[in-house]
């Protein structure tokens, strides 16, 4: 189940899509994305091998090879502690166990994402940026990366993203 809801997506500042044709398979949240790129200048970023319609509304298009969605993210993870766009008070006071999570993403380069994804590791810090940077930053994702041998981590690995940042159980955020 989501933890952000539809009507938030119009206030949202950043929107991670990742493994979702958003806008062929839920056409209303599509536009809604698309309506808030319009209408107050929202930042998406998708991540998908293929080039799907949404891109052309986006900021950063990263098209990682099929299957390295984990890799991708843990990347930038890495790049969001390395430049200290984490949410401490958020951290402290709602997470447990960062210190080894810290651990897990350590050696998590863009430039060792970049071998495995074929993402630039430009791209990588660039994302990184952008979604670390916003105050409202929500990650939308369906089967593209629920449907491997490591879809469960996938969706693990983005629940880490949306914590590290303080971008869960807030108005406009989540996943």
């Amino acid at each position: 189940a989501m933890s952000n809801d539809i009507a938030g997506i119009a206030d949202i500042d950043v929107m991670l899509v990742i493994g979702s044709n958003t806008t062929e398979t839920h056409p209303v949240i599509g536009l809604r994305m698309k309506q808030a790129v319009e209408n107050h200048g929202a930042k998406i970023i998708v991540a998908d091998p293929r080039r799907i319609k949404l891109t052309d509304h986006a900021s950063l298009w990263l098209s990682q090879k099929p299957g390295t969605d984990g890799a991708l993210i843990n990347a930038i993870c890495h790049v969001i502690l390395r430049e200290d766009l984490i949410d401490k008070d958020y951290i402290e006071n709602r997470t447990e166990n960062f210190e080894a999570f810290v651990e897990a993403v350590k050696e998590c380069t863009p430039e060792w994402a970049e071998n495995i994804t074929g993402v630039s590791a430009k791209d990588i810090e660039e994302a990184a940026k952008i979604y670390g940077s916003a105050e409202r930053a929500a990650i939308f994702y369906t089967m593209g990366i629920t449907q491997h041998t490591s879809g469960t981590d996938n969706v693990k690995t983005l629940a880490n993203l949306a914590l590290m940042t303080g971008n869960l159980g807030k108005p406009s955020a989540g996943l």
